[in-house]
């Protein structure tokens, strides 16, 4: 009897917090609904309409606002541990960046997330990392909550499993062709993969 009565109220609270999370202001209880009828490249095609118009640029001249020649690569570089709160910062082009985030600059770092293709190719040596495909549709993520990263030597291969992105950090707005197109852009140094298992 006891078990019974914890599993109902087990049940009970798991139903609340996913109530709570579809009245939030963040998720649209239909967007929710139609996010599990999509195809995977329905959903791509999806998140990249939802990010700012220049986050998927690849033609134009590039034009940063902060000289980011730190010489060459170091493929064995210590990467420093970043979590997607350290970067996800309200921030509107023409703002100054706050010095937490300025600091990264040039720093070698490791993060979580997922590719998002910036074309319906499988293979590229340029796309965007976000926090989940989830974050990506729902949520506006703004400048500030994707990295445009970049195979400096090679290409990598479209997946959609959680992986771990290392490499050195520039920060500052890019724009591309005249468009506001990324604060963040990574040279990617190493691509490690998440083991779904794993706790």
């Amino acid at each position: 009897m006891r078990q019974i009565i914890t599993l109902v109220s087990v049940l009970a609270i798991l139903a609340l917090v996913f109530a709570v999370i579809l009245k939030s202001d963040h998720v649209d209880p239909t967007k929710a609904k139609a996010w599990q009828q999509l195809s995977s490249k329905q959903r791509r095609v999806l998140i990249q309409q939802n990010l700012p118009p220049g986050s998927i640029l690849e033609e134009g001249v590039r034009v940063r606002e902060r000289n980011d020649d730190f010489g060459e690569l170091d493929m064995k570089a210590e990467a420093k541990p970043m979590a997607w709160k350290d970067l996800s910062i309200k921030w509107k082009p023409g703002s100054e960046l706050p010095a937490s985030v300025y600091d990264l600059h040039g720093q070698y770092v490791k993060i979580k997330g997922v590719i998002l293709s910036l074309n319906e190719k499988e293979k590229f040596s340029e796309f965007l990392f976000l926090p989940s495909y989830w974050a990506g549709y729902f949520q506006d993520l703004g400048f500030t909550g994707y990295i445009r990263a970049g195979v400096p030597d090679g290409t990598v291969e479209f997946t959609e499993m959680i992986i771990i992105l290392h490499g050195r950090l520039s920060v500052g707005m890019e724009t591309i062709g005249g468009k506001p197109s990324s604060v963040y852009r990574l040279e990617v140094t190493f691509l490690e993969k998440v083991d779904p298992y794993s706790r």
